[in-house]
């Protein structure tokens, strides 16, 4: 029997990678961080019928509430627990970045 040279886990550095905690947290990854780079506070919006989130600049006087931006060691991440409890959205959830972005708007695709 000949030895195995364990590698460790795959890593792909450079995918955008966002995760929802269970305690309502948005996380975004470094390469996935880049994507709202410059933004401190950010609006929160959801289309239930196709379960998306979308991630906008906020923009004073439009009357929505803004969320807070925190750049971490990791790269970003949104404290957004309101957000969830308002929409009654159940969590931890699955996310994915939709490739399309308007007007500086990240999309989130969610799924149980």
């Amino acid at each position: 029997m000949a030895f195995e040279i364990y590698t460790g886990p795959a890593r792909r550095r450079g995918v955008p990678k966002v995760t929802i905690s269970k305690r309502g947290r948005i996380i975004f990854n470094k390469a996935a961080a880049r994507l709202v780079e410059g933004q401190a506070r950010v609006a929160l919006s959801y289309d239930a019928e196709r379960q998306l989130i979308a991630i906008e600049p906020f923009r004073e006087g439009e009357g929505a509430y803004p969320f807070e931006l925190k750049r971490t060691v990791m790269g970003a991440s949104i404290p957004a627990k309101r957000f969830f409890d308002h929409f009654k959205i159940e969590l931890p959830r699955q996310a994915e970045l939709r490739t399309e972005a308007q007007n500086g708007a990240v999309f989130l695709s969610i799924s149980a």
